[in-house]
């Protein structure tokens, strides 16, 4: 048995750290009618007994939770996280002219892991928000990147959750929390 539903988000903020770093930061994303989308499913075990003609309990047996938005490409730092990479990844070479950032990818390394929290205004209000928060997670790209004369490049990116084992960011072994402000 499997529960799934997602979330959409209008206008939202992605901000992102490092996992167990210090400040979230903002990151630039696309702010079009696609939005962002939270994704969380649950899988559950069904218990029978001999005695019992029907299932007489189920139990939680997996759960999934996930964060997908559009990064906008105008940054090397955003680019480096839609390609799973830290910031500090980037090369930045002000000497040559033109100057440039680049960022090599591929090859075999471990997924940089990343705190991230959408933050939505909540409709008719500038002061509160819905917030979301993956305590752990990973950032896992899968485009295609057409060049257009007067298209703004997005990078679709989603950002899926690890347990927070060692509870470094919340509660020991949860995925992340949901927050709703009210007045």
């Amino acid at each position: 048995m499997a529960f799934d539903e997602s979330m959409r988000f209008g206008a939202a903020a992605l901000l992102i750290k490092l996992y167990g770093g210090e400040t979230l930061t903002e990151l630039a994303v696309d702010q079009s009618e696609d939005g962002c989308e939270f994704k969380y499913a649950s899988n559950s075990k069904e218990v029978k007994s001999a005695q019992h003609t029907g299932v007489y309990k189920r139990l939680l047996s997996g759960e999934s939770a996930s964060i997908t938005i559009g990064i906008l490409e105008h940054s090397m730092d955003a680019i480096a996280h839609a390609f799973a990479h830290p910031t500090t990844d980037v090369v930045d070479d002000s000497q040559s002219t033109p100057k440039k950032k680049s960022l090599e990818f591929g090859g075999p390394r471990d997924l940089t892991e990343y705190t991230v929290q959408v933050k939505s205004p909540q409709p008719g209000s500038a002061s509160l928000f819905d917030k979301i928060t993956l305590y752990r997670c990973t950032a896992k790209a899968d485009f295609s990147q057409a060049y257009k004369v007067g298209e703004e490049r997005v990078i679709p990116v989603t950002f899926e959750a690890l347990a927070d084992i060692a509870g470094i960011e919340g509660t020991a072994g949860t995925l992340g929390e949901i927050i709703s402000e009210y007045a």
